[in-house]
């Protein structure tokens, strides 16, 4: 009777101790966005839009919406995170605080609990309370609490990750098969939930490999007979995690698997690298001093005393270590979600802590501590999460303060975007030149969207914004009827140099260049937060082709490096909406249509480098129909000042469905390349006339 009564009182505590986990986590969520008053743009909207907007389909069509999430590997990021996330939504709402509050449940809470699974292995004395105690300090963290709050769903990744470091420490000789099934499963759900998550994948097998020294050292003292052939088992089970890791992502996102070994990800987000010094002090700022110092005492005093676990102790102690550096040295790129890295072996070290100090003192001295650790978590808590100030003295001992988003300046922007909404038409575009937390072309975008719901309007370009990721700042402005400009200069990395995409546009306009001339100012202008005033110009004639290459020039000289996901051709003209596509081999192919009515007559393509001193442009043309009209498809060779200095065309008249062509061409230094097709006449089709080009320039 005595141990069924200790039984039910431990479950009536289990289920009273997650339910604050539940409440705590809830009342967090629900004060958090209660303060905020912003409009959700880039990342801080993107997951949510997408969760959300699944969560809806759901209901209407749920085989459709799984296929959809299925096929989401297909794209750069996928919506795997939202699928546990539905009916969570589909039960709250559709709405921010549903949004975070599905993930906090789903994700959250789950993590705070292998955290303290995790803890049991460390220290091995009373694993109910150190579970509990784990958890609840993880779901007091309040850097853990950051990346939710603002709508990363990347707690995903980490959870997984965490679950794989639990399994494996369940028996760190892997003599369980089921262990090196599950653990290379969760390592792959880990890196398809946030690719980053690799880099903490990569950590855990240098962990695991470590270790396995670790382990196998005194006991090959100990016993002569334990020879290499034990060590060089316990790599190949590692080696076939690996194997299971890579199978599940083959499966699961084979084209994701693919994009990942094809891709050169760290040159595409060079542009985001810090300096190590930057990394590592974000890092520290982002936990405080105070957090370090006991959590890397807590592993200290607890290795000496013998009160941790020596072998999980190592594992975690190098996991937690071989993180730190891949991401300070190689990764180096800062961001909050990026703390998940980290956050596991911090939350750990401070369990060692105040095990450590529980276990070696007497009951009064475990009073005290557990009052001064308690009211240091809270306190770290407040002031990670809100606007309390801290004398900056003691500044750094704490958590860096995240409080909730907030804009002073939310009702210009709602002004901003009802005077947009009422000079344009749905056709006009919108070029953004802004790329800052005070205003980018995502913030007007989500902004209409929040204000209007399905009332949209604005026709709002996505504009390149960082070097090494995005394209040159041409096709677009050019095709731009308005455009918005704030000064000062708004960026958002820390290092603005690796925006030139954007300073480039900034300054042909304010330092008036040609191109700014076929733009006029209007007069309503608009004041924005931190003294920022924004600016609206309106296209009042097109960019002729001189002033388009003399920009151009200017631009490539200015950013230097050409951007990664620059085509070789850039659309200068076009007669209606085009898609033009890069093949592996480089060659092209585009296709268009000279629509009936139209009177925009001339598909020109600019070729974004230099043009090489001779070579030719070879490929087929096709018509849809023996109607089309009397073409002319040829390449032109234009100084900067765009007057011709060498042509080679062909004239089509009455044309075949199909054309082969070739066009050799020789060009000076400095030269720039144009291929085009024109239509003879300009008068409106009768008939509409879709055409296809594939081509390829051989130099």
């Amino acid at each position: 009777m005595i141990n069924l009564h200790r039984f039910i009182w431990k479950q009536i505590l289990d289920i009273t101790l997650l339910l604050f986990l539940v409440l705590t986590g809830s009342i967090v969520v629900v004060l958090y966005l209660s303060h905020e008053a912003f409009f959700y743009y880039w990342d801080y909207g993107g997951f949510q839009s997408v969760a959300l907007s699944l969560a809806n389909d759901f209901l209407q069509s749920p085989l459709t919406t799984l296929i959809r999430i299925k096929n989401s590997v297909n794209l750069e990021y996928n919506y795997l995170y939202s699928l546990p996330l539905i009916p969570f939504i589909s039960i709250l709402g559709q709405s921010r605080s549903s949004y975070v509050l599905s993930v906090a449940f789903v994700y959250q809470l789950p993590y705070s609990m292998v955290a303290g699974a995790i803890a049991t292995r460390l220290v091995s004395t009373n694993r109910r309370a150190v579970f509990w105690f784990t958890a609840v300090l993880a779901i007091m963290t309040p850097i853990l609490w950051v990346p939710t709050l603002r709508a990363y769903p990347d707690i995903g990744g980490a959870l997984f990750l965490a679950s794989a470091i639990m399994v494996f420490m369940i028996d760190l000789e892997l003599n369980h098969w089921w262990q090196i099934i599950l653990i290379g499963f969760f390592l792959a759900i880990s890196i398809l939930f946030r690719r980053h998550f690799t880099f903490g994948v990569i950590a855990f097998f240098l962990a695991g490999i470590l270790n396995s020294l670790i382990l196998f050292v005194p006991k090959a003292r100990a016993n002569r007979g334990y020879n290499i052939n034990y060590l060089l088992i316990s790599w190949i089970k590692i080696g076939i995690i690996g194997v299971v890791c890579l199978i599940t992502l083959a499966i699961i996102g084979w084209p994701f698997l693919s994009r990942i070994i094809t891709t050169d990800y760290y040159s595409l987000y060079s542009s985001y690298s810090l300096e190590p010094k930057q990394i590592f002090a974000n890092f520290v700022s982002n936990y405080g001093w105070v957090t370090w110092i006991i959590a890397g005492s807590g592993f200290i005093i607890g290795i000496i005393t013998k009160t941790l676990e020596r072998s999980a102790t190592a594992f975690i102690l190098s996991f937690g270590i071989i993180s730190l550096l891949l991401w300070t040295f190689f990764a180096r790129q800062n961001g909050i979600h990026y703390t998940l890295h980290t956050t596991l072996i911090i939350i750990l070290g401070l369990v060692a802590f105040f095990w450590t100090a529980y276990i070696l003192s007497s009951s009064y001295i475990r009073v005290l501590a557990l009052m001064i650790i308690t009211s240091f978590i809270v306190m770290n808590a407040v002031i990670g999460l809100t606007r309390i100030k801290v004398d900056h003295r003691l500044r750094p001992l704490f958590s860096k303060s995240y409080p909730p988003l907030f804009r002073s300046d939310c009702n210009e922007v709602i002004h901003l975007v009802s005077y947009l909404r009422e000079i344009t038409n749905t056709t006009d575009q919108i070029y953004v030149v802004d790329s800052s937390f005070i205003m980018n072309y995502d913030l007007l975008l989500k902004a209409e969207q929040d204000l209007y719901k399905q009332d949209q309007k604005l026709n709002i370009q996505v504009t390149p914004q960082i070097d090494s990721r995005d394209y040159y700042p041409l096709e677009l402005l050019l095709k731009a009827d308005y455009l918005i400009l704030t000064t000062p200069l708004q960026t958002h990395l820390s290092n603005p140099e690796e925006q030139k995409v954007v300073e480039v546009v900034y300054k042909a306009f304010t330092e008036n260049w040609e191109i700014s001339r076929d733009f006029t100012l209007l007069q309503r202008q608009f004041s924005l937060a931190n003294g920022a005033n924004l600016s609206i110009y309106h296209r009042s004639r097109p960019t002729p082709l001189g002033t388009a290459l003399q920009y151009f020039t200017k631009t490539k000289e200015f950013i230097g490096n050409r951007p990664a996901n620059q085509n070789d051709w850039i659309i200068i003209s076009q007669p209606s909406p085009i898609s033009l596509t890069q093949n592996q081999d480089n060659s092209f192919h585009t296709e268009f249509r000279f629509s009936e009515g139209s009177t925009k007559s001339s598909l020109s393509l600019l070729f974004a480098d230099k043009s090489p001193e001779h070579g030719k442009i070879v490929g087929t043309l096709k018509f849809s129909t023996q109607k089309c009209k009397d073409t002319i498809l040829g390449i032109q060779i234009s100084d900067i000042r765009g007057q011709v200095v060498k042509k080679n065309e062909g004239t089509f008249n009455n044309p075949p469905m199909t054309i082969d062509f070739s066009f050799d061409f020789i060009a000076p230094e400095g030269e720039t390349l144009l291929f085009y097709i024109h239509r003879i006449d300009n008068d409106p089709f009768n008939d509409d006339c879709q055409t296809i080009i594939d081509w390829k320039l051989e130099k």
